[in-house]
């Protein structure tokens, strides 16, 4: 499952990122870390992009980002 399958107000926890080495490391940067708890708070009206809290910040990403993070529930 990918984060952009989330709905809104699902948590999940970050399994995975399979973005190339230099993207995967701005969003560890950012929290995205493996095992960290990630909510999806909204998504836009196409789509694209959603909104998600992860470590008491939210961060808007665009629905070809969000299909490269890996999420367990």
């Amino acid at each position: 499952m990918f984060l952009y399958d989330l709905k809104e107000g699902q948590k999940a926890k970050i399994s995975a990122l399979s973005a190339g080495a230099e993207f995967a490391a701005r969003l560890r940067d950012m929290g995205f870390c493996e095992g960290e708890e990630i909510l999806c708070v909204k998504k836009s009206a196409f789509k694209s992009p959603v909104l998600y809290r992860v470590k008491g910040s939210l961060f808007s990403l665009r629905k070809c980002d969000a299909l490269k993070i890996g999420v367990v529930k």
